[in-house]
């Protein structure tokens, strides 16, 4: 499990909102993630945050983000066979993370191989703590990663896993 997560968290009217309650009843602890845990059930899992001190090392929460992120493409591939669409195309093309590491934030994606196997990219400094200019950086590369989320990790996802 990783520590924090970017949640997309549609209106209780919309058809979104009823497709993720319809699914959630077939899927395997009634989720639209691959976790069970509290609202991450029905709020679909846009980027992941994993923190580490300083007596872990890099590859470890590497190793951890990689881990949760083949089990959350495993999990978009369940719900595009439950909802009855191909899985050999996808609109969404990698799942963003982030590692912290005392002050620095750094940048991974997993996206899939060709053959379906999920791959890890890894990465690229955000920004950091330290100094102003790093935590401007780091706020502005934030931002951007919520504009993605609701302009191109949505739309995909609900092309992918939600048939709209």
């Amino acid at each position: 499990m990783v520590d924090y997560c970017f949640c997309i968290e549609p209106k209780t009217s919309s058809p979104q909102y009823r497709t993720i309650e319809s699914l959630c009843k077939m899927r395997p602890g009634k989720s639209i993630n691959h976790t069970d845990w509290a609202d991450l059930t029905k709020y679909p899992i846009a980027v992941s945050i994993e923190t580490k001190g300083p007596s872990i090392g890099y590859e470890t929460a590497l190793l951890q983000v990689a881990t949760w992120h083949s089990a959350q493409w495993r999990s978009l591939r369940r719900a595009k066979q439950e909802m009855n669409l191909s899985t050999l195309s996808w609109e969404i093309e990698f799942l963003p993370g982030i590692i912290v590491m005392q002050h620095h934030w750094w940048f991974v994606a997993t996206a899939l191989n060709e053959g379906g196997k999920a791959q890890t990219f890894e990465r690229l400094l955000l920004g950091e703590t330290e100094s102003l200019l790093g935590i401007y950086k780091l706020s502005m590369a934030l931002q951007k990663l919520v504009e993605w989320t609701r302009d191109q990790y949505w739309p995909a996802f609900q092309s992918d896993v939600l048939g709209l």
